[in-house]
């Protein structure tokens, strides 16, 4: 249990920003997990790469990442990772992908149709960027948490800063 703790609680400092404390936690996790466990060491692997992905750390991300493709949690940091590497297209791929196949909760949909967004955007697809940004809109509206209903305000926004045309602060201050 001990192991699954620190896996999540790594995940959870890694997006507050603790970096160092994320670090030491994912560390630990994997030093708890024997090989044997292959898909929770491979979970760990990849809340690891995501925080490599927010050092910087590129390419220690993608020796981490290596051989996972397949595993749900990998989807996010190799979207980034593509993204990062000046990949947008491959981004789109992979994130498109995994949202046709389904099943997702909505918070994990969001966060995907967020990146997709930046992948439409960074690839000079606008209005593949706005049917993904309605989309991330809708799926916020059927929730009464705060979190899916910043990322579509922001996704909007960015929308707006790439399209030129309207005043992306009501967006942004959303």
């Amino acid at each position: 249990v001990g192991g699954y703790c620190r896996a999540y609680y790594g995940g959870i400092l890694t997006a507050a920003g603790r970096w160092a404390e994320a670090e030491a936690e994912l560390t630990s996790a994997l030093t708890v997990f024997p090989r044997i466990h292959e898909q929770t060491r491979a979970t760990v692997l990849c809340r690891l790469a995501n925080l490599r992905l927010h050092q910087g750390r590129l390419e220690e991300a993608a020796e981490l990442l290596g051989g996972l493709d397949q595993h749900e949690d990998a989807v996010r940091p190799l979207a980034v990772m593509y993204l990062l590497r000046g990949e947008p297209e491959v981004a789109r791929d992979l994130l498109e992908r995994t949202l046709e196949a389904g099943g997702l909760e909505d918070a994990a949909e969001g966060a995907l149709l967020a990146l997709l967004v930046d992948a439409q955007l960074a690839a000079g697809a606008l209005p593949a960027a706005r049917e993904a940004v309605d989309r991330m809109t809708s799926l916020a509206q059927r929730q009464s948490a705060p979190f899916l209903h910043g990322l579509a305000a922001l996704a909007r926004g960015k929308l707006c800063v790439a399209e030129g045309g309207s005043d992306p602060r009501t967006s942004f201050h959303e």
